[in-house]
């Protein structure tokens, strides 16, 4: 459920999962600083995912119910380190049992939501770059320009998301 609640949300990354606050959630989506390049740039990593509706049961059935973080992971994990410690293994079991003969890795769900986004949905380097927050030193001076279009961004997420079939995942 983490590895697909990770796709469904861009690829996010597991520490931002653990950590992001409750008022994180805004209904439609979800905003929040990418912990690990949030030192490293001016808009401190900022980000928005939409909350695609096929995903919301998913997204739902992990929401903290002392409303203290987004979702409840830190209930069973003391640290977001003991929750990182856990993943690897449960996605190694992933891959065994879909048959996927490379490493299988949390990042895959990120790797792989790239992916589609670029080869199944025909969505533009620029916008995936966009997707996962990244920052292109290329286009560095540029990006200051350009105010970042939400709902531009939110439409490709939701091309990609849709690829997958979210009402047998949601019903596990």
């Amino acid at each position: 459920d983490v590895f697909m609640l990770s796709f469904a949300l861009g690829g996010m990354n597991a520490v931002d999962m653990y950590d992001l606050p409750y008022s994180a959630y805004r209904g439609d989506y979800i905003e929040y600083n990418r912990k690990k390049t949030i030192h490293s740039r001016a808009d401190k990593a900022y980000y928005r995912v939409s909350v695609v509706p096929e995903v919301r049961p998913l997204l739902e059935r992990y929401v903290d119910p002392t409303k203290k973080r987004l979702f409840r992971f830190h209930l069973r994990y003391a640290t977001s380190t003991s929750f990182l410690g856990t993943i690897p293994r449960a996605v190694k079991l992933i891959g065994k049992v879909v048959k996927y003969e490379r490493k299988y890795i949390f990042y895959s769900a990120r790797h792989t939501y790239a992916t589609l986004a670029y080869n199944a949905c025909a969505i533009d380097m620029y916008t995936v770059n966009e997707l996962l927050n990244h920052s292109d030193q290329k286009m560095k001076i540029t990006d200051r320009y350009i105010e970042r279009d939400w709902q531009r961004l939110f439409d490709a997420h939701a091309k990609v998301v849709r690829l997958v079939d979210w009402t047998k995942i949601s019903k596990n």
